[in-house]
């Protein structure tokens, strides 16, 4: 199944404003973008117009793929696999009454091939909430309880799913269980980074509590993806710095990183 790849770099206190969620130097991606089965880094500098620096490695080196897409204004990107072919493509979000979604299938400069919109503000979730094989949609209401709306299309309309999970923290998506569709999850950081940052994750797609619980790393900016090509997302970590840092593992278990490596900056 595709990959799924979002990250936020989060700002302080700007945890329910996705349009100020950024590092300075970027945006950090994950995703399988040469089709192998293994996620791999990706960064975001958004411009005019907005460029994606893509490896197919996940070592330290240079953009294997550079590609610009859109330009100006108020978004954010996102990544995934939205035609089903097996690798995971480059898209954007601009936030709006409704947000609108532009969505690309090949990591190439042109005009998106999928315009869709849905919802309003949030979060911007991206997976294959159906197991079909493709990415789609979703977004995140923060509250306490947050609130999830999933859509199996990349079409307009109302969401297919939605459900209550976690309050205060990062919502993320993945495939922990390597069952063929990707379900929520929750990080949550220490603001003082002096613990490790706890991450939840479900294994379905419906209210309730974690399925698994466990502590990964200290501070950083969150990644998920498929590491090893095991059929399971996992976390991983990025230490925005010249160059930035990142840590990836490869369970979601308690440990250190299984691969470490530098890259973008």
């Amino acid at each position: 199944m595709a990959a799924v790849s979002l990250l936020a770099a989060p700002a302080a206190g700007a945890e329910g404003d996705p349009s100020v969620l950024q590092a300075s130097n970027g945006y950090h991606l994950s995703g399988d973008w040469d089709g192998d089965g293994v996620d791999t880094p990706g960064v975001f500098r958004p411009g005019s117009p907005n460029t994606y620096y893509l490896r197919n490695s996940n070592s330290s080196g240079v953009a294997d793929i550079t590609v610009s897409f859109g330009g100006g204004g108020s978004v954010f990107p996102i990544v995934g696999d939205w035609d089903g072919d097996g690798d995971d493509t480059i898209g954007l979000v601009a936030f709006g009454s409704p947000n609108r979604y532009f969505l690309r299938n090949s990591n190439t400069s042109g005009v998106a091939d999928i315009t869709v919109t849905y919802g309003s503000y949030g979060y911007p979730l991206i997976g294959d909430w159906d197991g079909d094989g493709d990415d789609t949609i979703g977004l995140v209401a923060f509250g306490s309880p947050n609130t999830y709306y999933l859509r199996n299309s990349n079409t307009s309309g109302a969401a297919n799913i939605t459900l209550n999970y976690g309050g205060e923290g990062f919502p993320i998506a993945g495939d922990w269980d390597a069952d063929g569709d990707d379900t929520v999850g929750l990080v949550r950081f220490d603001a003082n980074g002096v613990v490790d940052n706890r991450w939840f994750l479900r294994n379905t797609n419906s209210s309730g509590i974690a399925d698994v619980t466990f502590d990964y790393g200290r501070g950083g900016l969150e990644v998920i993806g498929d590491w090893d090509n095991t059929g399971d997302d996992n976390p991983g970590l990025v230490y925005p710095g010249q160059p930035n840092w990142w840590d990836l593992r490869n369970s979601n278990t308690t440990g250190p990183a299984d691969t470490s490596f530098t890259y973008g900056s």
